[in-house]
């Protein structure tokens, strides 16, 4: 590897893995229970913004080979099959999971999704943005040269499964334990299906999917605690 790209690589994997998971652990402590410090706009555009800046870097760390990123399934059949069922799984999963949340979960997700119409054009931007980045980021990029480094594809799935979970630390430690489980399903479809794109698919989708039902799931249950028995 070429010195420049060493610096790069190095780079690359510090704000992942530590960088990116202590900004979230940060932003965590000073959302507390509190509102957002900002517009909901200007935080998904904030939330675009960074993304894309990861996604630049990533690409520089792993150039020229990232259009490996974008390439389609070997087996466009078998690899989208999967990805279509895991989205049905995460959506039951999801559907299961919001009873068991608890109030401050709840409260949490509800002040980072969409809230009115108006919301959604920008949100479902962000969906797109983490769909195709996260992904190039985490399942590809960041998997990839840790798969290089530790010589283990077990190990570098574990560690990037890790930081993807602990990067989303402001939703709440359950979710970032459930994050985690998510990640490892996540890398098993890229490898099963030899390919990123079915995986950026279902995860933009179930971001958005996320951001219909959870505010409505959660309106309706703010409604039923507040009517009169």
């Amino acid at each position: 590897m070429p010195p420049v790209r060493a610096h790069v690589v190095v780079i690359f994997l510090f704000i992942v893995c530590v960088g990116v998971p202590y900004l979230a652990w940060k932003s965590k402590q000073r959302l507390g229970d509190g509102p957002l410090p900002m517009p909901r706009r200007r935080f998904f555009i904030q939330t675009i913004l960074v993304q894309l800046y990861l996604f630049l870097i990533a690409v520089g760390a792993i150039w020229p080979d990232w259009r490996a990123l974008f390439e389609l399934p070997p087996a466009p059949l078998r690899a989208w099959g999967a990805a279509a069922l895991m989205f049905a799984v995460l959506l039951g999963v999801m559907w299961w999971r919001w009873p068991h949340r608890d109030a401050d979960s709840k409260e949490r997700l509800s002040r980072i999704l969409p809230s009115e119409r108006g919301d959604y054009p920008m949100y479902f931007l962000v969906c797109l943005a983490a769909g195709v980045f996260e992904e190039a980021i985490y399942r590809g990029a960041a998997a990839w040269l840790l798969e290089r480094f530790t010589g283990s594809v077990i190990l570098a799935v574990l560690i990037a499964s890790v930081v993807f979970a602990l990067a989303h630390v402001i939703q709440g430690w359950r979710s970032v334990l459930v994050i985690f489980f998510i990640a490892l399903g996540a890398h098993a479809l890229v490898i099963f299906g030899s390919s990123l794109v079915p995986v950026m698919a279902a995860h933009a989708l179930y971001d958005a999917a996320a951001g219909v039902l959870m505010p409505r799931w959660y309106e309706r249950e703010k409604a039923r605690n507040l009517s009169p028995p």
